[in-house]
């Protein structure tokens, strides 16, 4: 019940909601050897056998290439092989950061117990001096 005579409607949850249309699928085959079902309304740009599809509703584009495995394994593999590398690089930098911040925080938070350790050996040895 409210002051008024109008009845308060409670406000309904809010959430993020993008309007897709229903897809209309077409088969498509290329002269590279490779086919798939796509979107109608998606805007498919070549170069060579390199393929990009575009979605104006969901401002996407997606990549697809073709490598011919066969003449180019090497370069496949050493590409593959330097990603590995570099990757693993990062990954021990980051580790090694991890750490270094690890025996900061343990130090920063044991030096107030070595300084207090301290203060009660120096506030000891104080009283084991006026006691001689």
């Amino acid at each position: 019940m409210s002051c008024s005579n109008h009845t308060t409607t409670p406000k309904p949850k809010a959430f993020l909601y993008n309007e897709v249309s229903v897809p209309n699928y077409v088969f498509y085959k290329s002269a590279c050897g490779y086919s798939f079902f796509i979107n109608s309304e998606n805007q498919i740009d070549f170069e060579n056998c390199n393929v990009k599809i575009k979605n104006s509703s969901l401002n996407s584009i997606l990549y697809l290439s073709s490598i011919n495995i066969k003449d180019n394994f090497s370069l496949i593999d050493s590409d593959f092989t330097k990603k590995i590398q570099e990757n693993s690089i990062m990954l021990l930098q980051l580790m090694l950061a991890s750490i270094m911040m690890l025996k900061i925080e343990f130090l920063q938070s044991i030096f107030p117990l070595l300084e207090m350790r301290l203060q009660i050996r120096n506030f000891i040895l104080r009283i084991q001096l006026q006691s001689t």
